[in-house]
Order: structure tokens, then sequence, then C-alpha cells
């Protein structure tokens, strides 16, 4: 589990999955597994 995800590893992330189509899925997966640190 991913428990503290900031918004700047999101954009990061993000661009990455935009710059590199192959992670898309790799960024959907981790998406799964983030949940908000509220």
């Amino acid at each position: 589990m991913v428990p503290d995800v900031d918004v700047d590893q999101l954009a990061f992330a993000t661009r990455f999955a935009i710059t590199e189509p192959e992670a898309t899925g790799a960024l959907a997966a981790f998406l799964t597994r983030a949940r908000p640190a509220h």
C-alpha cells in the first residue's frame, strides 16, 4: 500500500505516464493502491 502519496509524486507519475505510454498500466496500478493521507 502507498498510504502517503503527495501531490508532487502524483503529478510526476502522471507526466511520466503521458510521456511513456507503456507506463500507463503501472500508473493505474499505483493509483489503485494509493490511498488519501487523510
